[in-house]
């Protein structure tokens, strides 16, 4: 699930919730990875607006500025917090679609200021 695009200064934030539902009696924890297929989650911000597309931002040392998707641990059942930094769009955007890992894309999320 989508829990917000947060406009913060220059960046934007983007949450996501994963909460796993595997098969009964799975007591063992899963990572994202392998809710996507066994692959890294990519994940993208386009705005069909302006015709862009936002990718997550590196810090001083090229590394991604999001949750860790590789290590983190889920639970079946319990929902599990990932946040992802962005550049942040013009003012005049209002919404923009996410597309993330091999899951159809969220269209039309509000850019919240």
């Amino acid at each position: 699930a989508v829990m917000g695009l947060q406009v913060r200064g220059k960046l934007m934030v983007l949450t996501m919730r994963l909460t796993p539902r595997l098969p009964a009696g799975s007591e063992d924890p899963t990572r994202p990875p392998k809710l996507n297929d066994g692959v890294l989650i990519d994940v993208e911000l386009v705005d069909t607006a302006n015709l862009k597309r936002y990718v997550v931002v590196r810090d001083e040392r090229g590394l991604r500025i999001k949750s860790n998707d590789f290590t983190s641990q889920l639970h079946n059942g319990q929902p599990g917090l990932f946040t992802y930094t962005f550049a942040a769009p013009e003012a005049n955007v209002s919404a923009l679609d996410v597309r993330y890992g091999q899951w159809p894309p969220f269209t039309n999320v509000p850019v919240q200021r």
